[in-house]
């Protein structure tokens, strides 16, 4: 055909043109990245209408790539509760992924304080609910090297990685290295933080009175 006999051109490195315009349009440089908190869902949201909901919605839909946090486990309250929560024990139907996926969401983090509410047991759950929706997801895993593996969102402006992590969450939501004598551990990935704490010479000398 006519396009199969087209020229492509342009130096080393560069985008390549096919007469003269852009061949990707990821080559444009450009990305519009709706960024949103937490989502922790309890009822479908595609019911509602009201003017601002349906404003902000246009807003996250007119955007290139939308992400949101996903605040909860994704399960039907099957598994265990954990011993501890990330405060409360959260939980949301599978089916509530799609009204994600209908508000214009295409990535979403899995890391945070509520990944380990129901356990293991939650955690595989809610694996496997993601793995079966249309959400690109990262910060949970079957193993440690699972839950740091970065999500890639595949669209028309360009390849999205997505890394997850969080630096709340009790000890057991670890996951755990997967090794050659035995599996990993299902959980999250868990960032770890040291505080320190800087003062000046006067104030530590106060400091060292008040202990003594």
């Amino acid at each position: 055909s006519g396009v199969l006999n087209q020229e492509l051109s342009g130096p080393e490195g560069s985008e390549f043109m096919l007469n003269g315009s852009r061949l990707y349009e990821a080559e444009k440089g450009e990305l519009v990245l709706a960024a949103t908190g937490d989502s922790l869902m309890s009822r479908p949201i595609s019911s509602f209408r009201e003017e601002r909901f349906l404003k902000l919605l246009e807003l996250i839909r007119q955007s290139d790539v939308a992400f949101t946090n996903l605040e909860t486990q994704v399960h039907r309250f099957e598994p265990n509760p954990s011993a501890v929560s990330g405060g409360t024990y959260t939980a949301a139907p599978p089916e509530l992924l799609k009204e994600l996926e209908w508000a214009g969401f295409a990535i979403v983090s899995s890391s945070n304080n509520h990944a380990y509410d129901y356990g293991e047991g939650g955690v595989l759950s809610t694996l496997e609910n993601l793995e079966k929706s249309g959400l690109v997801f990262s910060g949970l895993g079957r193993n440690l090297s699972a839950a740091r593996a970065p999500g890639y969102l595949e669209s028309p402006v360009g390849r999205v990685a997505l890394l997850s992590t969080t630096s709340t969450f009790p000890d057991a939501a670890r996951a755990g290295e997967q090794r050659h004598d035995f599996h990993g551990r299902p959980g999250t990935s868990a960032l770890g933080i040291r505080s320190k704490y800087i003062v000046d010479k006067k104030s530590f000398q106060e400091l060292r009175r008040i202990r003594d």
